[in-house]
C-alpha cells in the first residue's frame, strides 16, 4: 500500500503548508516546523529554547506537553477561497 505522503491530499497541500509556515515564521520569527498532518505546524522543545520571552507569551495558548502546536486550517481556507 502506498504511503499517505505519496497519494491523496498530502502532495497537494504539503507545499502550501510550507508556504504558510514560512510566512508565519517570516512575520513572527517563532520557528514553526511542518507537522506530518498538513493542517498543523509545531515548535519542538528544542525550538522553544530559541524563543524570546515575548514570543513565548504570544504563543502561550498553543503550548502542549511536548512543545507548541498550531492549527493551520484558517490559512488553508483562506488560500482555497483565493484560488
Amino acid at each position: 500500500m502506498p504511503s499517505m505522503r505519496q497519494q491523496g491530499l498530502y502532495p497537494k497541500y504539503a507545499p502550501l503548508q510550507k508556504e504558510i509556515i514560512d510566512q508565519i515564521n517570516k512575520e513572527t520569527g517563532i520557528g514553526i516546523q511542518p507537522s506530518d498532518s498538513w493542517l498543523l505546524g509545531h515548535i519542538t522543545r528544542e525550538g522553544e529554547t530559541k524563543l524570546s520571552q515575548e514570543l513565548k507569551k504570544i504563543v502561550e495558548e498553543y503550548k502542549r506537553e511536548r512543545g507548541y502546536r498550531f492549527c493551520l486550517t484558517p490559512y488553508f481556507e483562506e488560500e482555497e477561497k483565493a484560488s
